[in-house]
């Protein structure tokens, strides 16, 4: 019966409609991008060295906002100056045999957003992000691997936090100044 509502067409188009309304009506929404005005689009980076791994993610999440990272503090639209750039890992239980099988990330990002001349935008700041992952010790190199990807995951994560953050900041000095 499912199979012939699915695959009828006038049915299927309107299957498709009903799926469709009914996540517009529950507020779905693709996340956009973090807009970046053309002014401030340019972000010098203090206080993270270039082969910490969260840089990388940092730097691609600028681009897709139309920014980029620049070297050169004079044509800088702003000023990141990261405080603390930290990760942990830490067991949170062990298996019978005393092993560790569940463990906890921890990446923790603390910074302060300036103008080039200086002014505080966003004065100090926090972002962490914590995951756990459940790893029974039997298959370490792929495990290995799953804790890289959830690593970046949280980095990314991190990332945009900080751009929507940097985007909200933005947005409140604009309607503050004159």
């Amino acid at each position: 019966m499912i199979r012939k509502l699915i695959y009828s067409s006038p049915q299927k188009i309107l299957f498709v409609l009903l799926v469709a309304g009914l996540f517009s009506g529950c507020g779905f929404q693709l996340r956009k991008p973090v807009e970046l005005p053309p002014d401030k689009n340019q972000i010098f980076i203090r206080g993270l060295p270039a082969g910490r791994p969260f840089v990388s993610h940092l730097k691609q999440t600028i681009k897709l906002s139309d920014g980029r990272v620049t070297q050169d503090l004079a044509t800088a639209g702003l000023v990141l100056n990261v405080l603390n750039d930290q990760s942990n890992r830490r067991e949170v239980s062990l298996s019978q045999t005393g092993q560790a099988n569940e463990f906890e990330l921890t990446y923790r990002l603390d910074y302060e957003l300036q103008s080039p001349d200086g002014k505080i935008i966003l004065p100090r700041q926090s972002i962490q992000v914590t995951r756990e992952y459940f790893n029974p010790q039997v298959n370490v190199i792929g495990k290995n691997s799953e804790e890289n990807v959830i690593r970046n995951e949280m980095y990314k994560e991190v990332a945009r936090t900080l751009l929507s953050r940097i985007e909200m900041a933005l947005r409140r000095t604009d309607v503050v100044a004159p």
